[in-house]
């Protein structure tokens, strides 16, 4: 299986891995005949190694979008096409996902990608699925919030949410690991079977109320 990054707006595959030069994990790099850069919250060109929202051009992109001035006004300026992907772009010019732009969330001045926390979270042996969205503490500050599945076998309760936290702050950075978790049944999804973190957002914010 070979890793890779297609939109909808470009009609083709624009970063890729190859045999022989490829990164388990990454989408790859960008293919021939396409540019891409990352960009910062502020708009700038992020150079070298870093992380930032990924725009592309290549002749396959599309112009414009159909009866939508502000949405192609937005998101295509230039023949470049900003995605909603936040990338991560290390020293030999590999590309890794790190999450949706509506997805990440800052705790302590720092940008959280939400996938970084659950692939720390969902390795404790207990957890079967996991998704995290930011939450408000009890003085109002934004930290992570861990909604967890159970594998069966496992009780859900505080004993084992600082196990899972603990777990979790093995692999993470002090403002990355999940301050809380919310042990549910499942996860909720989308017919495709995509989380809907708009969902687990609403019930952070019931939770805190």
């Amino acid at each position: 299986i070979i890793e890779t990054i297609g939109t909808t707006e470009l009609l083709h595959a624009f970063i890729h891995n190859f045999r022989g030069r490829n990164r388990p994990g990454s989408s790859g790099i960008p293919l021939e005949g396409y540019q891409v850069k990352l960009t910062d919250e502020h708009g700038a060109v992020v150079e070298g190694a870093g992380r930032g929202r990924l725009q592309v051009k290549g002749r396959s992109a599309i112009p414009y979008y159909l009866n939508k001035p502000d949405k192609t006004a937005e998101l295509i300026r230039e023949g470049w096409v900003t995605t909603g992907d936040i990338y991560r772009r290390d020293d030999e010019g590999f590309y890794w996902f790190e999450g949706r732009s509506d997805d990440l969330f800052k705790c302590s001045g720092m940008w959280v990608s939400p996938g970084e926390v659950e692939e720390a979270v969902i390795t404790h042996p207990a957890v079967l699925e996991a998704a995290v969205v930011a939450e408000a503490d009890d003085k109002g500050a934004t930290i992570a919030a861990a909604y967890i599945a159970l594998r069966p076998g496992h009780k859900a309760g505080d004993a084992l949410a600082n196990e899972i936290k603990e777990h979790a702050a093995k692999n993470l950075p002090r403002f990355k690991r999940p301050q809380r978790i919310h042990f549910m049944e499942a996860l909720p999804r989308t017919a495709t079977g995509k989380v809907q973190r708009f969902k687990l957002r609403q019930m952070s914010t019931e939770n805190r109320g």
